[in-house]
């Protein structure tokens, strides 16, 4: 008796059998595995350009596009590097640097993130490790000495560090325009001491037991017993919740 054939997902279907999340081979990693592929890809300049645009805008924080290209380049870039015969495109252009800046400085958290994965591939290549070693960044490696891809730096607080959001936190203090943040990029070990905004009555001060009850009645909306009535209580609240509007505005 012949069996009925078997149902495949959708998933399986467009990425030809591939388990999911795994992505198909990035065009220039399959590129520069071999001498030909690495003579085409400089003779056509396209790795320069790649870089030239990481240099001019790594550190766009404002258009959603530009950033969605320095990404597309950081990609290809770390691809490029993954690869021994890759790695001196890398060493070549001096990109190393400047990726690591992003890591570290970015003020948009997915570039941070992207430019983090991208010095991962280009660990994965000898050359790679090395230059990132000598940036002071260290990474996991097999018992016969391979790289696994995983960098960080020997001092976690750069990669970490997130400066202050320069207008308004998140119980209506704010920091005036003449009041500067700490030089970029920001040392937790610097206090900061916003100015308080004057609340129309002196009875409305936010203290620390305010801050927390406001909190768990955000967590308790997303109890469907317990929603109304935390609607209710965060509108005793409200003021609040209007100077952080204004000033976000």
């Amino acid at each position: 008796m012949q069996e009925p054939e078997k149902t495949r997902s959708t998933t399986e279907a467009t990425a030809g059998g591939r388990p999911p999340g795994v992505v198909p081979p990035h065009f220039y990693r399959e590129l520069t595995r071999t001498t030909e592929g690495c003579k085409l890809l400089h003779d056509k300049g396209h790795f320069g350009e790649f870089v030239q645009t990481v240099r001019t805008h790594g550190l766009e924080q404002d258009d959603h596009e530009i950033i969605t290209k320095v990404k597309g380049c950081l990609w290809a870039i770390g691809n490029v590097g993954s690869m021994e015969l890759g790695a001196p495109f890398i060493e070549e252009s001096q990109v190393v640097e400047v990726i690591i800046g992003i890591a570290e400085r970015s003020a948009v958290l997915s570039m941070r993130g992207t430019a983090f994965f991208v010095l991962g591939l280009i660990s994965r290549s000898l050359h790679g490790s090395e230059m990132l070693d000598a940036c002071g960044w260290d990474g996991a490696t097999t018992t016969m000495g391979v790289s696994l891809g995983r960098y960080i730096p020997l001092d976690l607080g750069r990669l970490l560090s997130v400066p202050l959001y320069p207008k308004v936190d998140y119980w209506g203090m704010m920091l005036t325009t003449s009041e500067q943040l700490p030089p970029w990029p920001y040392d937790p070990g610097e206090s900061v001491t916003p100015r308080r905004v004057s609340l129309p009555d002196d009875s409305h001060q936010v203290t620390d037991a305010t801050a927390a009850r406001i909190i768990q009645l955000v967590v308790d909306l997303g109890n469907t017993v317990l929603t109304k009535r935390a609607v209710s209580d965060l509108l005793q609240y409200g003021f609040i919740l209007d100077i952080i509007s204004n000033f976000s505005n």
